[in-house]
């Protein structure tokens, strides 16, 4: 998944022209961001871990509770480890940049802040349409940065047939894998995650006219 969404971010730096509205040091946040948003995922879902009361949820405080767990495994990782640490030739204020940008980008992805995210880009889009100069982002730039990602990080559904069909099974098992976990521990099913109640095809197209595709049209325009 990882290497999809990062895959797909260039693709849009790349082909869809996003690049020339980033400096250098951007397109490396977003970049990184990408391909750190889910380090350590546990295939458990933020609820999950709030209702269970799991170490990750007591540690963030029922707050993005895996996005923040993704940040700081991340972070904690190259910080004890040299030979991982990619940032270690930048400046001070250089690498604080970078560390702000990747932090809020991945704190997006958590999927409660989806429609607000949406709404927000559609206004932004709104007023700068069009966009003529390089950099035009504005004051905007790392909210956009932000909306672009968690949109690649959704795009499982905006692939050819063949890879959407692996990426949704691949979603269901894990979610139905959650939901077995919660029928063993005596709690409430979350939805999605029954295994034997869960519809996928209605649930797919639900999925991508009620969040990909709104979000995605956003793009496109």
């Amino acid at each position: 998944h990882a290497t999809d969404v990062l895959q797909t971010t260039h693709y849009v730096l790349a082909t869809a022209g996003f690049s020339k509205h980033l400096s250098d040091i951007e397109i490396l946040a977003i970049l990184f961001a990408a391909a750190i948003h889910d380090v350590g995922h546990d295939g458990f879902n933020n609820n999950y871990h709030k209702l269970a009361i799991t170490e990750r949820a007591v540690t963030y405080n029922d707050q993005s509770i895996q996005e923040n767990f993704h940040l700081s495994t991340t972070f904690s990782s190259m910080q004890a480890n040299d030979t991982i640490n990619i940032f270690k030739n930048l400046t001070r204020n250089q690498f604080l940049e970078v560390r702000g940008m990747v932090i809020t980008m991945v704190l997006g992805t958590d999927m409660t802040k989806h429609f607000q995210h949406v709404s927000e880009f559609k206004t932004i889009a709104k007023e700068k349409t069009p966009i003529t100069t390089e950099h035009d982002w504005g004051q905007h730039t790392l909210d956009v940065m932000g909306y672009v990602l968690h949109a690649c990080d959704i795009s499982g559904q905006c692939k050819k047939e063949k890879l959407a069909m692996k990426w949704a099974e691949e979603l269901f098992e894990e979610f139905f894998q959650q939901g077995d976990t919660e029928k063993t521990a005596h709690m409430t099913v979350s939805n999605l995650c029954d295994r034997e109640g869960t519809d996928k095809a209605s649930s797919q197209i639900g999925f991508i006219n009620v969040i990909v595709l709104p979000l995605w049209t956003v793009m496109a325009d």
